[in-house]
């Protein structure tokens, strides 16, 4: 009996340690089933990598042409800045222009402009550049030959080109020799119309002095 029992153990245990080795043998199989993947996911990335690498290499193969276009267009970039800081600098030395058949022409301050009739006149504006909201305005009326015209009649109204706030007009006083005065109150910053008819003695048709005035801070004021 006692026999028999032995037997019986014996064989348990057999079986205990047949069951353990095939639960541990396949724990290893499912070990290397994992692995694999991420092996093969390696080898297959590599060629990318490589690929990668090639294409990254292309342009150092090709820098020449890329610097090339880069200079060229660095260099447009600067002549755009300069050409943008010329006309910054014109506007800020002309912001008077005189309506010339329809075309607006800039004038300096102070410049002589033709009227006809073997007139001309000189426009002065104080503060300049006009950067307020108050301004003077001097004219000079003479004859081309430099003769003071001291018995003329002005008239002047002004409003702003863009946004109409309705005619203002402005008085002038007359200094002599040919030296009229007005001043200006403008409402806001923007471009101003200014337009002047002249009347003078002996001279049967009316001067017209059609005029644009920029008024806006200067970047001094900032």
């Amino acid at each position: 009996m006692r026999t028999n029992n032995l037997i019986n153990r014996t064989t348990l245990l057999i079986i205990a340690i047949v069951l353990v080795i095939a639960a541990a043998s396949r724990f290893v199989i499912s070990s290397q089933t994992r692995s694999t993947p991420q092996s093969v996911a390696n080898s297959e990335t590599a060629p990318v990598n490589a690929t990668t690498e090639d294409q990254a290499a292309e342009p150092a193969a090709n820098g020449s042409e890329n610097n090339l276009v880069v200079k060229v267009d660095l260099s447009s970039l600067g002549s755009a800045s300069s050409s943008n800081t010329d006309e910054t600098s014109e506007r800020e030395s002309t912001r008077i222009e005189i309506m010339k058949d329809g075309v607006s022409v800039p004038v300096n301050n102070g410049e002589a402009v033709p009227l006809g009739d073997d007139l001309q006149i000189e426009v002065f504006v104080s503060p300049y550049p006009p950067n307020s909201f108050n301004a003077d305005v001097d004219f000079y009326l003479t004859t081309t030959d430099g003769e003071p015209v001291t018995d003329a009649t002005f008239d002047l109204e002004y409003d702003m080109l863009y946004m109409f706030h309705g005619a203002a007009e402005a008085p002038f006083n007359n200094l002599g020799n040919g030296h009229y005065l007005t001043s200006l109150y403008f409402l806001m910053y923007g471009s101003w119309t200014l337009d002047t008819v002249i009347e003078v003695p002996n001279h049967d048709d009316r001067l017209t002095l059609p005029m644009v005035l920029y008024v806006w801070p200067t970047e001094q004021d900032g």
